[in-house]
């Protein structure tokens, strides 16, 4: 492959990502505590539902660069997917 081609092919790598809008996980920052992250999840949860949280968690957590950050944001996927207001089926118990 061509320099040209591997750039080319860089650009296109990310098509995958949908588009979050401008804030898919509504007050998160890795700044806030952990209770602020959870009770911001817990709301965008509500209003869009658990699978399209936990999608977007996902997807932000693989694209991120920041390890600090893709740890949060995995760690929140898991606090999210064990809460009892996500009934979601793949879910054992």
């Amino acid at each position: 492959m061509s320099a040209e081609e591997l750039v080319e092919l860089g650009k296109n790598r990310k098509k995958w990502l949908p588009d979050l809008g401008p804030s898919p996980l509504g007050r998160w920052s890795k700044r806030f505590p952990d209770y602020v992250r959870h009770g911001s999840l817990a709301k965008k949860a509500q209003e869009r539902g658990c699978l399209r949280v936990l999608r977007d968690l996902n997807a932000l957590a693989n694209v991120t660069k920041d390890k600090t950050t893709e740890k949060l944001l995995r760690k929140d996927y898991k606090w999210l997917r064990a809460q009892g207001f996500c009934k979601l089926k793949s879910k054992k118990g």
